[in-house]
């Protein structure tokens, strides 16, 4: 009876420990629940997660927590592997989502879709395997797995593909959905077969330095290459129609970027690349532009897109055309010290201006009717009710808020600039981030005290965007305060005006602005007119002929759009020349063929007795045309070309032609010294003498013996010389 007995309690002792201790072969049960109708998980503590059931898994919030997730949750740290039982359908939304130390999945047959971020940031997961019967992947599944190199898909799967480097596709590898973020490539070219890349295809590959993405790709995804931190060099060939937003976000090694003429869609925030530098756009694409700062805009430059965030310019005037400011156009721009706004612009984006660490001041032209700055360069809307944005760079330690504010509005930064900040009791909202900000790192937060005009009653029911609370925490606020309250730490001074001179180019007005170098206020500001459009070299357009004139064109280097024109003469018909002088003459249309006319020229060294006066600088050339062989006068107008000899005075030059009948040097009228040239017209040939007239002797002096001959028996003297010059030649 007492064996029996013994018996039986060792069997109520198994009994029990099996009941309520949950043991698998020396594996305990951590937790265990539902997570969907039909399906249950059990954690054990060797970290193993497993799903088991029939349906869908559902995306549960955990209960008693404020953040949310699967019901493990709060365990995803310990989860090392998961096991998918046969008869789970579905892998839910995030429902593996930043199981850092997530290494081995099995997904079995009967799963048929898994969803979005199913498995992101999932570190130390480097192999898939995605099975026959999976239909559905959705957007980011695999999102920032940076251990992962390998994506496996069955051969029978009809909807998805993966090609040598382990690459996500869908079937047809006309969809890429995934690039394994562990692949160790740094460079690759899109395959042509693509024609779009999925949303976060490539997120966080921290390993790509260069990317090709050819012409067959139309379509480039929300966030497709968002914080590959090391792609330094994307090439977009021509054919590329559309990116989505935030394409290239974060990628902060790009330097420049050039847009091809095909892109015609451009999402939000595609370009805050810390380290950009120019963005460059096809001078014939249709829809988008860029000017000489590297800026992006639409076509007809209403809407700013992008300002180059490594732009090295101290100052930018948004043009005039400007309406819109896009969201995060000049986001985390480093160099900037001001903005300057005119009277066009409507629309101002969100976090357009957020994180710029050396923007003192915004200027906004008095005559906008949606915006306004004060004398410390902040940002309003035009009746001031609303507190756009606080320079990061002003260097005030106190900052008074306009008594008509009623909204800080979000990312204003006030608290990350000044160390004490007045408040009017009219504020009623504090927008997200509106004094904290938590796109600027670490060593801003300067913000100590804050002075309210109103009670702790009326500060309590004003309508805080909790992500204050960071600066908030730390910071002593005052109550039923005015500005007088503030700490004068600023020490009291005098204006020092320090003026600065933007020139104007062609394109953007330029402008004076007097500063106060000790405070940063904002003393005088004036626009400057436009500048003259600046012109490059002569380009021939059209070459000239016999027949018609041709035409020559400059254009403006700094704009591109301004033109000059010019006609270039017609060419002569014919000209024969003289190898050894240079001489040309030039025949009209049609007189001769090419080979008749052959010119002779000889210098002359007697052309000076043919002159009144003595000249140091004159040349002389006997000028011959021969016609098939035989000498012949032109026998009607021919234009004679003489390269001007050197040391001449292009303005003081003049032929005569010796009258081979009379002896006499006619003087002739019609000359001219173009390019290097002396050019006249001739009917017939002789003697020419080109002359220097600056080079002209004394009048007085003896052509015989160089002297001047002045006084009664000198000049007696100088008579029989001009005798002696007259028979025998000229001396000097």
């Amino acid at each position: 009876m007492k064996k029996v007995q013994w018996s039986l309690s060792f069997f109520l002792i198994i009994l029990m420990s099996a009941l309520f201790m949950p043991t698998v072969l020396g594996v305990s049960i951590v937790d265990s629940g539902e997570c969907g109708e039909n399906v249950s998980w059990t954690l054990d503590d060797s970290g193993k997660l497993s799903i088991s059931g029939n349906g869908k898994m559902e995306f549960v919030y955990y209960s008693g927590e404020t953040a949310s997730g699967p019901r493990w949750e709060k365990y995803k740290n310990e989860i090392k592997s998961v096991v998918i039982e046969d008869g789970v359908s579905s892998i839910a939304y995030g429902a593996f989502c930043e199981c850092v130390n997530l290494e081995s999945v099995y997904i079995p047959t009967s799963v048929l879709s898994i969803e979005s971020q199913a498995f992101a940031f999932c570190e130390k997961l480097a192999s898939i395997t995605i099975p026959k019967n999976v239909s559905v992947i959705e957007d980011e599944a695999f999102m920032d797995c940076q251990s992962l190199t390998e994506i496996i898909v069955d051969e029978q799967n009809t909807s998805f593909s993966t090609d040598f480097n382990s690459i996500l596709y869908d079937k047809n590898k006309t969809i890429l959905i995934q690039f394994p973020c562990g692949s160790p490539l740094t460079s690759f070219s899109i395959p042509t077969t693509v024609s779009s890349i999925g949303r976060s295809a490539f997120s966080h590959c921290n390993n790509l330095t260069d990317i090709v993405i050819p012409s067959n790709v139309k379509t480039i995804g929300d966030y497709a290459f968002y914080d590959c931190e090391s792609l330094k060099s994307v090439a977009i060939q021509d054919g590329v129609e559309s990116f989505k937003n935030g394409v290239f976000l974060y990628c902060d090694t790009i330097e420049y970027f050039s847009l091809p003429k095909s892109l015609i869609s451009i999402g939000e925030n595609c370009f805050l690349c810390h380290s950009l530098k120019h963005i460059f756009v096809d001078e014939s694409n249709p829809s988008f532009t860029s000017d000489v700062f590297g800026c992006l805009y639409n076509k007809d430059q209403s809407i700013l897109i992008s300002y180059p965030a490594a732009s090295s310019e101290s100052s930018f005037e948004i043009p005039e055309s400007v309406v819109t400011v896009s969201e995060g156009a000049f986001f985390n721009n480093k160099f900037l010290t001001e903005i300057i706004m005119h009277n066009h612009v409507q629309t101002i984006g969100m976090d357009a201006f957020v994180a710029m660490l050396k923007l003192k001041r915004f200027i906004v032209d008095n005559n906008n009717s949606h915006f306004s700055s004060d004398e410390q360069g902040v940002l309003y809307n035009k009746d001031h009710t609303i507190l756009l944005q606080y320079p990061f760079g002003n260097n005030r330690t106190k900052y008074e808020i306009d008594n008509q504010t009623i909204l800080l509005s979000e990312n204003a930064g006030i608290g990350y600039a000044v160390s004490a900040i007045y408040i009017p009791i009219k504020v009623k909202t504090i927008q997200f981030d509106a004094i904290g900000n938590r796109a600027v790192k670490e060593g801003y937060d300067k913000l100590s005290d804050i002075y309210y005009e109103g009670s702790e009653s009326q500060w309590e029911e004003i309508s805080i965007d909790y992500f204050n609370n960071n600066l908030l925490d730390n910071v002593t606020i005052h109550f039923n305060a005015s500005p007088e309250d503030m700490p004068n730490d600023e020490t009291p001074h005098s204006h020092t005006p320090t003026t600065y001179t933007q020139p104007s180019t062609c394109i953007v007005p330029g402008y004076t602005i007097t500063t106060c170098s000790v405070c940063g206020d904002q003393l005088g500001y004036a626009v400057l007119p436009l500048a003259a459009h600046q012109y490059g070299e002569w380009v021939t357009v059209k070459e000239p002929t016999t027949t018609e004139k041709g035409l020559r064109e400059r254009t403006c280097t700094v704009c591109g759009n301004a033109k000059e024109q010019e006609e270039i003469p017609m060419l002569e018909s014919f000209a024969a020349k003289d190898e050894n002088s240079g001489i040309t003459v030039s025949y009209g249309e049609n007189t001769y063929a090419d080979d008749q006319v052959q010119l002779r020229v000889e210098e002359d060294f007697t052309g000076s007795q043919y002159l009144i006066k003595s000249y140091d600088r004159y040349e002389a050339w006997n000028i011959k045309t021969y016609i098939d062989g035989a000498e012949a006068q032109p026998g009607q107008p021919v234009t004679v070309r003489i390269p001007l000899p050197e040391g001449y005075d292009p303005n003081s030059i003049a032929v005569y032609h010796v009258n081979s009948i009379t002896g006499e040097a006619e003087r002739i009228n019609d000359v001219r010294v173009e390019n290097g040239y002396i050019i006249f017209t001739a009917t017939s040939f002789s003697l020419y003498i080109i002359v220097d007239e600056s080079s002209a002797e004394n009048p007085n002096m003896c052509h015989w013996c160089g002297r001047v001959h002045e006084g009664f028996f000198q000049k007696i003297i100088g008579f029989f010389h001009n005798i002696l010059a007259k028979f025998f030649g000229n001396k000097y």
